[in-house]
């Protein structure tokens, strides 16, 4: 499926919802994000990297999906935290296109075998894993309205209770919209205030 670029239209797809902290407060003693190189390259910001490499570390061993890869700096960031703070794991990052720089990035801070690479749309590759169970999935892939509302309808599904689903970019109209049409009175998942971290927000499935 080719991506929908509407949303990367200002005045499509207004920047106009609220964000949440600024910052996190990571503890763990591998502070990658400190390195200038890697902020530079990076679509989420320092203080959803923090966030995001203590997620293992709240949710246990288990498996991870990281919907839309680019140059794999979110696939990155939960495999480090995965290596951090649990015995197992694995980041199952999907994208229809792999950056070559990103297969570089994941040598150089050595996470080649936390991150299993899946090249294929997000709908095939929840098809395609439909047996796994999923501690947490990251939705930041195509962020037209439909794309966000079909990732969350393929992708809960596959979460184990207690497991989360971060939406990343909320602050975008398209995605707000998206998550306002799947979680309005839909009692199985309970937004986690707490951890609404800069432009993502956090769900839990509570059944």
């Amino acid at each position: 499926m080719i991506e929908d670029r509407t949303h990367r239209s200002v005045k499509l797809n207004p920047r106009k919802h609220s964000t949440g902290a600024v910052d996190y407060p990571n503890t763990s003693k591998d502070r990658f994000w400190d390195e200038p190189s890697f902020q530079k390259i990076a679509l989420v910001s320092v203080g959803e990297i923090k966030f995001m490499q203590e997620v293992p570390k709240l949710l246990g061993d288990g498996n991870y999906a990281n919907l839309g890869h680019s140059r794999g700096r979110s696939a990155i960031i939960l495999a480090k935290g995965i290596q951090e703070w649990c015995d197992t794991g694995l980041v199952y990052s999907v994208d229809v296109e792999w950056a070559k720089r990103s297969l570089d990035l994941m040598h150089q801070h050595d996470v080649r075998d936390v991150i299993k690479k899946c090249r294929c749309s997000t709908n095939r590759a929840s098809k395609n894993l439909s047996k796994v169970s999923f501690n947490f999935v990251f939705i930041d892939a195509d962020h037209c309205y439909d794309a966000v509302v079909a990732d969350f309808s393929d992708w809960s599904p596959l979460v184990r209770v207690g497991g989360w689903v971060c939406f990343h970019d909320t602050n975008q109209d398209f995605s707000h919209k998206a998550i306002e049409t799947v979680m309005t009175d839909n009692d199985e998942w309970v937004e986690r205030t707490e951890y609404h971290i800069d432009r993502i927000r956090t769900f839990e499935r509570v059944k």
